[in-house]
């Protein structure tokens, strides 16, 4: 359920991110101006985080980073902030695993490693064990983490779900959800890479979005964000960030209605036609109003 988009530009100074905001509770689903993003600030750089799944799991998540920075303020370093992020993913990803399968052996995971075979015998630790792994199989959450480290242009797109983690850094491209991949075609189909402009950017990600709503879970509410290396001359108190108004948004979606949105073209409507009357014999009615459209003087 969503989609998650981020695309850095002009050679990694900007980034360019945008989400839904469908959410499903109990087999209902709603589509709600709900922002799938996050942001932790360390010292002078601001982390963004965008997430994929049940926002209770995330926040969970993220309060395992929260726990973390108690003892450890460099966490959050561009050093050391993807090994942060993937030990608080992997240990709740651990937890709900072990609490989904162990809970009725009053056992945590760690218990389970250390004498579950003694505890329960070979048999059943074995087939526990099997079943964790069943169950680690439909764990659906993601997390991407964006921001900077000591330049303006060394921009970071760092992912991790069940099956590892991933970098977008180099390609300048990264996309979490059910609309994952339809968003990303989208991205490569426009030729967006780190070296865009930002005007070019700011339509192909939107235009990414909005295709990834024909995914089943995407929500047609659209956050737009504009993020950026904070600036050791601004305010601390300034974000490095801008979101697209509600107006501008309408904009970007009626321009991509009008002239963007993938259609048949009148113009194929002649050889289409040709070959349903091959095949079948007969032609659409519908095909006759697109074609005499194609031939139409202009």
């Amino acid at each position: 359920m969503t989609v998650c988009i981020a695309a850095a530009c002009r050679n990694g100074e900007y980034v360019v991110s945008a989400t839904d905001g469908a959410l499903s509770l109990g087999g209902e689903a709603m589509d709600l101006a709900l922002a799938k993003m996050y942001w932790f600030s360390n010292n002078k750089n601001a982390w963004q985080f965008m997430y994929s799944g049940a926002p209770s799991n995330v926040d969970l998540i993220l309060e395992n980073i929260r726990q973390v920075l108690l003892s450890d303020t460099k966490a959050l370093t561009r050093e050391r902030i993807q090994k942060t992020v993937k030990q608080a993913f992997k240990k709740f990803m651990s937890e709900w695993v072990a609490d989904y399968v162990l809970a009725p052996y009053n056992m945590s995971m760690e218990e389970f490693k250390r004498k579950g075979k003694t505890i329960l015998g070979d048999d059943l630790a074995s087939k526990l064990a099997r079943d964790m792994g069943d169950t680690a199989a439909s764990f659906t959450d993601e997390l991407m983490v964006i921001g900077w480290g000591k330049t303006p242009i060394s921009v970071m797109i760092y992912g991790v779900n069940r099956d590892g983690s991933w970098s977008g850094s180099l390609t300048g491209h990264g996309t979490l959800g059910a609309g994952s991949q339809v968003a990303l075609s989208a991205l490569l189909l426009y030729g967006i890479t780190r070296r865009s402009a930002l005007e070019d950017t700011v339509y192909a990600v939107a235009a990414a979005k909005f295709l990834a709503e024909r995914c089943e879970g995407v929500g047609q509410n659209t956050t737009i964000c504009i993020s950026r290396k904070t600036r050791s001359t601004e305010p601390a108190e300034t974000p490095p960030y801008s979101f697209c108004t509600a107006e501008e948004l309408n904009a970007l979606r009626s321009v991509w209605e009008e002239h963007g949105k993938p259609r048949i073209p009148n113009e194929a409507s002649a050889a289409t036609m040709a070959i349903a009357q091959r095949v079948t014999g007969s032609v659409g009615p519908e095909l006759m109003t697109r074609f005499l459209r194609s031939s139409a003087p202009q």
